[in-house]
């Protein structure tokens, strides 16, 4: 009977304990597990949880997300296209780790080496690229240098495209901020990137080629449509991951995207696995909310003197939060009413945005129609129904006393 009763006090004291405790429990074990984590929204850049941030670490094959970005860029600009062939040299073809096999002379496309790099991780794909759009290894790092100063991106420090140590065992190095802002960019400049979830096999039957995807996690967790794994012996075992977490059938989230970063974990296995624990946290612990539409009216106010007695005011732009429920969102007006005329889209004020008692955002509020002075004969009948408005009212409050 004693053990049934403590068994039950067991039971009750774990549905007590809150969900965000338990969260902040399960975070403060990752560090344990990986050299560094994050989970990211990115299209807001708000971090939900993360750790080991700021410090430079080796990123191995995630460089090839900032090989595809210049790429991508350059086919863009209308430098190269994705059926531009180029040579294979010898220094690519004698890079090792991962690769797609190719051979000294060989001649390849663009689409080739992109889907090579990003599939199965070709070093020598990466490498000829870097080639073509930076002579070599030196002055492709240079441009990825540049790329990344473009984006925001502070502290890096990059020596080829492929992500290999050198023979000086020198590698490519980012910060996990730094690669949560290069990925967060990167699916919103090329979306398409994210079709690589298609891909689970390399296949090229005149080159005899038929290898499986590094992504292990394509088809593994619903939604998980990116973006790149890596590896090396001081890097360990990483993954930039995307995940659409509306793609999961069980989830009754709204419509939401994360990033997941896991750097420096043991085994390829375990990399894997604190990642899918990472979406599962967000999963259990976040909600989406779509705070403000532009096509929904934010508010109404009364107009002197114009045509129309009111006028509706729109939120500029949509404005989302991935959340814990227990969070506080609040809002305040700041209005700036210009007199009529007043012309659709015109700026009139301002939305504040707090969570938990602190802004996190401005939004501009915008007229929703046009509004003209108002011609003397609709102003006297306003004056005449404001008479009789403020009669009703005197009247009433003299019956009523």
């Amino acid at each position: 009977m004693k053990k049934k009763f403590y068994a039950l006090c067991l039971v009750l004291l774990l549905l007590w304990i809150p969900t965000g405790a338990m969260a902040e429990e399960f975070i403060h074990t990752l560090p344990n597990k990986c050299t560094a984590f994050l989970v990211g929204n990115p299209l807001t850049g708000d971090i939900l949880a993360s750790h080991n941030t700021d410090d430079l670490l080796q990123i191995a094959s995630i460089s090839k997300l900032l090989t595809y970005y210049i790429t991508k860029d350059a086919i863009v600009k209308g430098d190269l296209t994705l059926e531009t062939r180029t040579t294979v040299s010898k220094h690519a073809a004698d890079v090792g780790g991962s690769s797609m096999y190719l051979k000294e002379g060989d001649k390849v496309n663009v689409q080739e080496l992109l889907d090579g790099m990003m599939i199965i991780s070709g070093n020598d794909a990466a490498t000829v690229l870097g080639e073509l759009l930076g002579g070599n290894d030196l002055g492709f790092a240079q441009l990825m240098a540049k790329k990344a100063e473009s984006l925001g991106i502070t502290k890096f420090h990059f020596i080829n495209g492929s992500g290999l140590p050198d023979e000086r065992e020198d590698e490519n190095r980012m910060t996990v901020k730094g690669l949560f802002i290069l990925s967060s960019h990167l699916i919103q400049d090329y979306p398409e990137v994210l079709e690589y979830k298609n891909r689970t096999r390399l296949t090229i039957p005149e080159r005899n080629l038929d290898l499986e995807s590094t992504m292990k996690l394509f088809g593994d967790y619903p939604g998980v449509d990116g973006l790149k794994t890596g590896y090396t012996e001081d890097a360990g075992f990483c993954l930039v991951n995307s995940v659409d977490m509306n793609q999961d059938p069980n989830s009754e989230k709204d419509d939401y995207r994360l990033i997941t970063i896991v750097m420096g974990a043991k085994t390829e296995a375990a990399r894997n696995d604190l990642t899918r624990e990472l979406m599962d946290y967000a999963k259990k612990n976040y909600i989406n909310e779509n705070l403000l539409s532009p096509d929904q009216v934010y508010m109404t106010i009364p107009i002197n003197r114009g045509d129309k007695e009111e006028l509706s005011l729109f939120p500029e732009k949509a404005f989302s939060q991935i959340i814990m429920p227990e969070c506080r969102i609040s809002f305040s007006e700041e209005l700036n009413v210009p007199p009529v005329p007043i012309t659709k889209g015109q700026i009139v004020g301002q939305i504040h945005i707090f969570k938990d008692g602190k802004e996190i955002s401005q939004i501009p509020l915008l007229a929703g129609e046009d509004i003209g002075p108002a011609d003397m004969k609709t102003r006297f009948k306003r004056f005449i129904k404001n008479i009789k408005e403020q009669f009703i009212f005197l009247w009433n409050c003299v019956h009523n006393s």
